[in-house]
Order: C-alpha cells, then structure tokens, then sequence
C-alpha cells in the first residue's frame, strides 16, 4: 500500500490477439526510454524495455506511434536482478487478460498523403461538388453514418449546412481541442491530423469562397480560422 521506489517494470506489446509481438513483425508502437532487450518465449523473440520507478514510486515508459493498430502493453514489475518472463499471450485457458497489469494503445492511421490528394483533385478539377464529395466519403461519411446524434446540430450529410457551420466545426476539430476540450469533434478523438488537414484545407476554400491561388497544402496561413 506504498510507493514503491527503485522497483523495475518490464513492458512487453502484445497484438490484438493478445500474443507477443515478434521482432520479425511490424510494431505497432516503439519504446521512447528505458533499457530495451530482446527476450525469447517459447521460440519467439520480442523487444522489450525495462524502467524504474522514481522515488515516489512512479515509473514512466515513452512511447511512439509506428503502425495504425491496437496494441495492449503489459507490465512485469519486479526486484533484484532477474526480470520476470513475459507470457507468451495474455489470452489463453488460464485467461491472464483477467488480472495481468497492462493498457491498451490506440494508434491511429496517419493519413498523411491525404491533404495532397485533396489538393491535387482540386488542382486539376476545381468543382465545388467534386470537392465535398471528397470531404464527405473521405472524412464526414463515417461520424455522419455512426453518430446520427450529430443531426440535431449540423447534417453531415448536406455541404450547405457543413458549409454554414464551418466556423463551429474549424474550433470543435482542432488539435488544440481534441487535447484540452470536452466539446471536441468527434468525441472519440479518432480523427487524425491528415484528415484534420484535409477538412481544414476544404474549409480554407469555403471560407475563400472557393477562390484560392495557388492551392496547396501549404495555403492556410498561421494563425488564420473562418469566420464564426
């Protein structure tokens, strides 16, 4: 029931299956700090990294996103000199998934050729129509289809209403929100910044009234935001 400073934590990934991640494999997220390995359970080497806990007892790992996925991150605490094994899965008969000690990451899709995309569509055919088909099959189709709730507010669905409030929408999909505020869109925080770019970009021609100059990816000034 007290901290427990200078206690070393073992941090293993397992996939969705719940099964170590091989080396062989692509990680879904690498390890920032602490002492990476590499350790073999049953045949199957995995990368691992050991931390310690400070002298509150907290021990922090860093980590960074590498592949779009779900991952589960479990932790071996332990003493002395020798480090606990990782099991081999935490899904099984024995069912360890129950009262292992782990979190589960999220890692989204980058979508970083995206906003190019976008651009380049808009460069070679400059139609407003075709420019918010693109918005909405490739950004608004999933929250309008999944979260009907957002009907009371804007339809998602129809480019004159979106067109409307995009002030509201500028404020409510922007990073800064997605960290700090509870009335971020989309609630579940899944939009990532290629997507976020991209409606951003859409929402620079709207405001612009469809009449940019040399369009790029590039074209939003620091700072600037659409009219509330």
């Amino acid at each position: 029931g007290l901290p427990s400073p200078n206690t070393k934590v073992l941090v293993a990934q397992y996939d969705q299956n719940l099964g170590l991640v091989p080396t062989q494999a692509t990680p879904l997220v690498v390890f920032g700090t602490g002492e990476q390995s590499v350790v073999t359970v049953g045949g199957v080497p995995t990368i691992v990294t050991t931390v310690t806990s400070d002298r509150t007892g907290v021990a922090e790992v860093a980590i960074a996103s590498f592949s779009p996925g779900f991952t589960v991150l479990a932790f071996y605490p332990y003493t002395g000199d020798t480090a606990p094994s990782p099991l081999p899965s935490l899904f099984g008969p024995t069912m360890p998934i129950t009262w292992a000690f782990y979190t589960t990451v999220r890692c989204l899709p980058f979508d970083d050729a995206l906003p190019q995309r976008f651009v380049d569509q808009w460069n070679a055919l400059p139609d407003q129509t075709l420019a918010w088909q693109f918005i909405y099959n490739e950004i608004l189709y999933l929250y309008d289809m999944v979260f009907n709730v957002m009907l009371e507010f804007v339809n998602l669905g129809d480019q004159k209403a979106v067109e409307g409030a995009i002030g509201t929408i500028w404020k409510l999909t922007s990073a800064e929100a997605a960290k700090e505020s509870t009335m971020a869109m989309p609630i579940t925080r899944d939009m990532s910044a290629g997507k976020r770019r991209t409606l951003q970009l859409w929402m620079y021609l709207v405001a612009n009234g469809y009449d940019v100059k040399d369009f790029s990816v590039d074209s939003i000034p620091e700072g600037w935001g659409p009219p509330s």
